[in-house]
């Protein structure tokens, strides 16, 4: 009897334990990011120029592709009124990628900046797809009207370094018309020097301007370009991203823009985003057109 009592406090343990691991697990509600598959792609650029009352797009992406579907984004800017847009995004069926398209109005002048920041609801956004963002600030500089200004010959003291020769190029030269200074300086720029220079090697796309002002006598002033870290290349074949390291503080030894005649030369240290190099010198020869 003693052994037939353990058998059955044994079995009904067992039931028991069987019961509990049956039990229902209480339902959580699925958190945002498993509810969505939509996101911005990580190729969206965050700082561009436009010209006021032109356009440019934004790329949005989704995982899930089987069926259409129209999402509406949500947005604030830091300028009332400085964009138009349509929030909404249509995805056709088998469609994996959609664009909308925004309009910079003429609410800010040039040379400013507005900020457009647009977010994905959160019941469509995803955070697990590779380099997916659910939000995307797009930082806007109005533009100015550029017109021709000639052309210059370009050397860069980095890309000599990287071909082990002297590499120069043809590069064109372009003015701001409606920059205005109360001292008469000018606003010029030198047209995607690095793609030409490095023969679309070293730097592979063109759209990589530098900005630079003159005084009223044409003598060099300033470099109009990010302190800090600014990109000249997109992604070369050989070392990755490359930046300009224009920091006067710290290093404004090494980062000088100067000028001896027709010679403009801007000094400065470069960087990879690791390491600092350096400095090098980045010359152009050109006249600057008269009135």
């Amino acid at each position: 009897m003693k052994t037939n009592k353990i058998i059955i406090a044994s079995l009904m343990a067992v039931g028991m334990l069987f019961a509990a691991c049956t039990e229902e697990a209480p339902l959580r509600a699925p958190s945002p990011a498993e509810n969505g598959t939509t996101y911005f792609a990580a190729e969206n650029a965050t700082a561009i120029e436009v010209e006021p009352n032109t356009t440019f797009t934004v790329t949005v992406c989704r995982e899930a592709t089987a069926e259409s579907a129209t999402l509406e984004l949500s947005y604030t800017e830091s300028v009332e009124g400085a964009f138009t847009l349509d929030p909404k995004v249509t995805f056709a069926a088998g469609d994996s990628v959609a664009t909308i398209v925004v309009t910079l109005n003429s609410a800010i002048e040039a040379g400013e900046v507005a900020t457009l920041t647009l977010t994905i609801p959160e019941t469509a956004a995803t955070y697990y797809a590779a380099h997916s963002f659910p939000t995307l600030d797009v930082n806007v500089t109005a533009g100015y009207i550029w017109l021709p200004a000639g052309t210059a010959m370009f050397t860069s003291g980095l890309c000599s370094a990287g071909f082990g020769q002297t590499m120069t190029a043809e590069v064109e030269v372009q003015y701001a018309s409606d920059f205005v200074s109360a001292e008469g300086d000018k606003l010029y720029r030198l047209i995607s020097p690095y793609y030409h220079v490095s023969q679309g090697i070293l730097c592979t796309t063109p759209g990589w301007h530098i900005s630079f002002l003159l005084d009223k006598d044409n003598a060099a002033k300033e470099l109009k370009i990010k302190q800090g870290m600014y990109q000249i290349f997109d992604t070369d074949l050989l070392s990755g991203i490359m930046y300009m390291y224009w920091d006067l503080v710290d290093y404004g030894s090494y980062n000088v823009f100067f000028n001896q005649g027709n010679i403009y030369c801007i000094q400065t240290i470069m960087s990879d985003g690791e390491g600092l190099y350096g400095p090098y010198q980045e010359y152009w020869q050109w006249t600057p057109p008269t009135e």
